[in-house]
């Protein structure tokens, strides 16, 4: 293979290179990597051959590795955002359920922490989400779907959301 990639460089006169791998006495893979260029005299013959070899084991190694962890990290965002989903979920119905009066009446003050539970619920399911969509981005599965979204009724659900807290903080706020 290398003969051959130096008769196609030296033919076309250009600057060769190539990546090898090799069996080091250990057993275990090395690699190298090889730059050439060809001298010509003045009826084009090739005279010599100057090029250098560069042993690129450890950098290898080191991409190598690197790869394997980022996998790790992504399979490890992606099962923790799934196992923390289930949770979330159990805990967005039962405030939905004592919203809704299932469980009986809520007087003001119990609606209110119900209410702040609810809401803070959902920012953590926003971000696990958004956890599980990086995790598909990486592998290569997310798939964008666009829709129409009423941007009136975005904004009042944002607006709604941070009702609370723009309550407790006192800050005036109007919406139109």
């Amino acid at each position: 293979r290398d003969q051959e990639l130096i008769r196609r460089a030296t033919a076309s006169r250009e600057q060769g290179s190539y990546e090898q791998r090799f069996l080091l006495p250990d057993k275990s893979i090395g690699y190298y990597y090889s730059t050439f260029q060809g001298s010509y005299d003045e009826h084009g013959t090739l005279v010599s051959l100057m090029g250098t070899i560069s042993d690129i084991t450890d950098r290898k190694r080191i991409e190598e590795r690197l790869k394997e962890i980022d996998k790790a990290k992504t399979e490890f965002v992606s099962l923790v955002s799934h196992q923390l989903r289930t949770p979330l979920t159990a805990i967005k119905w039962h405030a939905e359920m004592l919203r809704a009066g299932d469980a009986g009446a809520l007087n003001a003050e119990q609606k209110k922490y119900i209410d702040k539970l609810y809401i803070g619920n959902q920012r953590i399911i926003k971000l696990v989400n958004t956890l599980l969509d990086v995790s598909r981005l990486e592998v290569g599965t997310f798939v964008i779907e666009p829709e129409p979204t009423d941007i009136v009724m975005l904004a009042e659900s944002v607006v709604d959301e941070q009702a609370p807290s723009i309550a407790q903080k006192k800050i005036a706020f109007t919406f139109s």
